[in-house]
């Protein structure tokens, strides 16, 4: 009885000594190394989440730009094509109000338009370039802006547009459509922010004589 009791304490002893000496913290230098992976992790990760964001606002701004100059590259042929209707079809480079040739509005120049301008008189509704931002409406159409600032119920956005007529042929002339958007908020930006989407179309008096 009296060893049996000896040897329990013995076993005891032994236990709660090697706990004693197994048990271990982390060093300060083990701490530092851990917080460290950490930090590298979390900048990572931040550093790919900002990546993809700018990604998705790149693609996001681009495929809005695409459409606002596929807009353009329409008001121009709604003007070719409205001309063709009122039949001036005739070939030739004039194009003030009352001609009979199908270049009729449609002079070489810089210009701002958006769908909301009245077509049927060209002229009186292109805008000299330097006020071309475009603004936003309550229903989220892009409108060009008053000259000044965004009319009355819109907000300015980040993009602005130029459509550049040249090339004066007696049959042909050359309509580019520029977009250009900031990439750090919204219009009138440094020039130095500024993306730009350029599309070029080409029109022809097919029904000219």
């Amino acid at each position: 009885m009296v060893n049996r009791h000896i040897k329990i304490l013995f076993l005891d002893s032994a236990l709660s000594r090697n706990l004693k000496y197994g048990t271990k913290g982390f060093s300060i230098t083990e701490v530092m190394v851990a917080m460290g992976i950490i930090a590298l992790v979390s900048v990572a990760v931040l550093t790919l989440l900002a990546s993809a964001f700018r990604a998705n606002a790149l693609l996001r701004n681009t495929v809005i730009a695409s459409g606002l100059a596929e807009e353009g590259v329409e008001l121009i042929r709604a003007i070719r094509d409205g001309n063709w209707l009122e039949g001036k079809t005739i070939d030739g480079v004039t194009c003030g109000l009352g001609t009979d040739e199908w270049r009729e509005g449609l002079c070489s120049g810089v210009y701002v338009i958006d769908y909301s301008d009245d077509l049927s008189t060209e002229l009186n509704n292109f805008y000299a370039s330097g006020n071309d931002f475009l603004c936003r409406n309550a229903n989220g159409y892009y409108i060009r802006n008053n000259g000044v600032s965004c009319p009355p119920g819109s907000s300015a956005t980040q993009f602005r547009r130029q459509i550049i007529i040249s090339n004066d042929t007696v049959y042909e002339f050359v309509a580019d459509v520029y977009i250009y958007w900031c990439r750090t908020g919204v219009q009138p930006c440094p020039q130095d922010y500024e993306s730009v989407l350029r599309v070029e179309q080409r029109f022809s008096n097919w029904l000219g004589s």
